[in-house]
């Protein structure tokens, strides 16, 4: 919740990191420092979704897989109510439905990368996309899905798809193997290889 705090705080500010402005007048646009540090929970979350006791996972007679998928289904529910526990902290002239579909199709890309890839490989993924829509004409305006609030439809549809896939990704694919659980455990006492 501390992360959520500090991102209400800088969404509290008129201008980016650069001092530019990015949205046309008459917008309510969020700024660009809130929206990159939206990698903060993200990364918290996807944190969570790692195992702990790889070891204890690798012997386990049954497939961890059930489990796993109720574990994403849950962290899911905390990703999609904490930004709504922070809303009131938000600075006024941010569009709160904007926010929350920008959170969604961050997290979502996070977890679709993560599950696919590296978790560095998901930061730097998910990063290049936010730079992409922060950068002034990079993105066409009528396309921005993340400071176009006129756009906001679209902006939930990206979000939802986003978030569907990288949950569906996370909670169906077999988790990936952790350092250190390459098949050399003992089953029943006995060490890896004798029978």
């Amino acid at each position: 919740m501390l992360i959520w705090l500090f991102i209400a705080t800088a969404s509290r500010f008129t201008v980016s990191a650069t001092g530019l402005q990015f949205a046309p007048p008459g917008s309510a646009a969020l700024d660009t420092v809130a929206v990159i540090l939206l990698l903060l929970p993200a990364g918290v979350l996807a944190g969570t979704l790692t195992s702990r006791t790889p070891h204890l996972e690798a012997t386990r007679s049954r497939s961890s897989q059930p489990a796993h998928a109720i574990w994403v289904v849950g962290i899911t529910g905390v990703g999609l109510l904490s930004p709504w526990l922070a809303s009131p902290l938000i600075h006024p002239s941010i569009d709160i439905v904007g926010f929350f579909t920008t959170w969604c199709t961050v997290l979502g890309l996070w977890w679709a990368i993560a599950r696919i890839g590296p978790t560095v490989l998901a930061l730097i993924c998910t990063f290049i996309v936010l730079a992409g829509f922060s950068t002034p004409g990079l993105v066409p305006w009528h396309l921005n899905i993340v400071y176009n609030v006129e756009i906001g439809g679209s902006a939930a549809l990206v979000a939802t798809t986003a978030l569907g896939s990288g949950t569906i990704l996370q909670a169906l694919l077999s988790p990936p193997p952790t350092r250190g659980s390459g098949g050399r455990c003992r089953r029943a006492g006995r060490p890896a290889g004798r029978r």
